[in-house]
């Protein structure tokens, strides 16, 4: 608070002891001088800089809150000064005061914006809720009552706090009940950000996958936004119609947001939607915009394949990888087929557009090892970003060099500054069996020099 916040309310303290002695009496003109305070209100609300600021601001604090507690204890109607309900919704230490006779008010008669937000903040408050318990089913279908109310923000404030009293009673049909049924379009955001999500962790795969099937009829709903949240296994039970309509709305989405979430589900369970799909959604979708995404999702699901444990072989036509083989049975060994043209030119698009989507690049060819990309991967290590750099080296790894390439590599070793290049340009050496005399580059302190301490023992033993 400014110095001239402190002289304005200098004598604040003593006007409203004095008011105080007949609160009945001063009831509107102690709501009208609080309702013309807001900002001081929230002023004091936090405390001050100075031990002797915070001092002060402690006593305005009491006395507020000493007022506060007047005026609720004094409300007995939902008409009766309706500032007070203004004042109590808007200071954020309120809760220090006995909510009981605006509960008492919400419960019996027809509430007002500013008692629904009262109520929205004592659900939303642990500590408060807790000792409500006895009414607490009781709020709830309150509430239940006013989410379809034609004002927006009442009705919102309904539903807000519908959803804080489902948050504490998970697993109970009664407020999983309430807050479904509380769902409007008008809602709608509300519902994809917070509530969707909570529900979807919280609730069995039968349900999810029930009310997933009901939203995606609905062609205003972004389903793919919301069934991005569930898990792999529900996923996984989704029955073929729902798998189909996910991907229908994922191949004719056009909005980033949805999209991404779509590519990110898709990723999340190859076995469903078959990745060679994927990568030619990834390669009609030609957003630069949101590349990186489009490659994060392919990282991701060659991830969920484990498919760097595969043996891979590249045809002209395919990139074949088998999985290993089991010594009892290798009767259900999965191969997977990925169309190597569609591949090549998602590639291309993560090579040439920017740094971020060049690290991903060398992530896929990490997993998928397609010598054929070897030329491209070699020509990043002139790319003056080092995580580009390294993360390059690191791809070669899997990889067989040639002489002339072992050449590049130990070029790089021996003039580089950055250890863990080095550290990385070793690797390759070891992979590939090269000698590498250690008179011909630096090693410095770093966190890197006890491990290319030990390549170079293996690599020269």
């Amino acid at each position: 608070m400014t110095a001239d916040g402190l002289v304005l309310h200098k004598d604040w303290v003593s006007l409203c002891n004095r008011l105080l002695k007949n609160p009945k009496t001063h009831l509107k003109e102690i709501s009208r001088m609080l309702g013309r305070s807001q900002k001081f209100m929230a002023a004091i609300s936090g405390s001050g800089e100075s031990p002797a600021y915070a001092s002060y601001a402690d006593t305005l604090r009491e006395t507020v809150e000493r007022i506060l507690s007047v005026l609720i204890s004094n409300c007995t109607d939902a008409d009766s000064h309706p500032g007070i309900f203004y004042i109590i919704s808007s200071y954020k230490n309120a809760f220090v005061c006995d909510f009981t006779p605006i509960i008492q008010i919400f419960l019996v008669e027809s509430s007002s914006f500013y008692i629904l937000r009262i109520i929205e903040r004592i659900c939303s408050h642990p500590e408060i809720i807790e000792k409500l318990e006895e009414t607490e089913v009781q709020i709830l279908m309150k509430l239940g009552a006013y989410t379809t109310d034609p004002e927006y923000s009442t009705g919102e404030f309904a539903v807000r706090g519908i959803f804080s009293l489902y948050k504490r009673k998970k697993g109970r049909h009664l407020f999983l009940s309430v807050l479904s049924k509380s769902f409007q379009i008008r809602y709608l955001d509300l519902f994809v950000s917070k509530i969707f999500p909570e529900i979807i962790a919280s609730e069995d795969s039968r349900f999810v996958i029930s009310m997933i099937e009901i939203l995606s009829k609905i062609k205003e709903i972004p389903i793919l936004l919301i069934s991005q949240n569930a898990k792999r296994e529900t996923l996984l039970a989704f029955p073929s119609v729902l798998q189909e309509r996910i991907w229908s709305r994922l191949e004719s989405e056009k909005l980033p947001q949805e999209y991404i979430a779509g590519i990110s589900l898709a990723a999340k369970v190859p076995e469903l939607f078959n990745i060679n799909r994927l990568i030619r959604l990834l390669v009609n979708h030609k957003d630069e915009n949101i590349l990186y995404s489009q490659g994060d999702a392919l990282i991701h699901c060659l991830n969920t394949l484990n498919i760097s444990n595969y043996h891979i072989t590249e045809e002209d036509n395919r990139i074949i990888a088998e999985e290993p083989e089991e010594p009892e049975d290798n009767s259900n060994k999965r191969i997977i087929s990925i169309d190597k043209h569609l591949l090549t030119e998602f590639l291309k698009r993560l090579l040439f557009h920017s740094d971020g989507t060049r690290i991903e690049y060398c992530r896929i060819l990490f997993t998928v090892k397609i010598p054929s990309q070897k030329e491209s991967i070699l020509t990043l290590l002139r790319n003056k970003n080092i995580r580009v750099k390294w993360n390059a080296l690191r791809t070669l790894t899997v990889y067989t060099l040639t002489d002339p390439e072992i050449t590049k590599i130990i070029t790089l070793l021996t003039t580089s500054q950055n250890e863990k290049i080095k550290m990385w340009c070793l690797k390759i050496l070891e992979v590939n069996k090269r000698k590498i005399n250690p008179n011909l580059f630096q090693m410095k302190e770093s966190q890197y020099k006890s491990e290319m301490e030990e390549i170079l023992k293996r690599i020269n033993n």
